[in-house]
């Protein structure tokens, strides 16, 4: 397995293309696909770990969004 960093950019490269090859014209276009990923990694996690781990990692990814430094990432509408 690659190591957490490599990871990161390996994930973070991969997301740049999903959202090009999704030709999103709008901020809500854009929010549609990310969730649709968001919503195909819930169901790979729940498939692969099972459960009790995708409802505990989707769980702990809300929380950690939900802390104050994140409350004012989105800056449109």
């Amino acid at each position: 397995m690659i190591k957490p960093a490599q990871a990161e950019i390996l994930a973070t490269e991969k997301l740049q293309e999903y959202i090009a090859s999704c030709g999103c014209e709008t901020q809500e276009d854009l929010g549609n696909a990310l969730l649709k990923l968001l919503s195909v990694t819930g169901q790979a996690i729940l498939k692969t770990q099972g459960q009790e781990i995708a409802v505990a990692m989707t769980q702990g990814t809300a929380a950690h969004l939900a802390k104050p430094q994140f409350s004012t990432a989105r800056t449109t509408h």
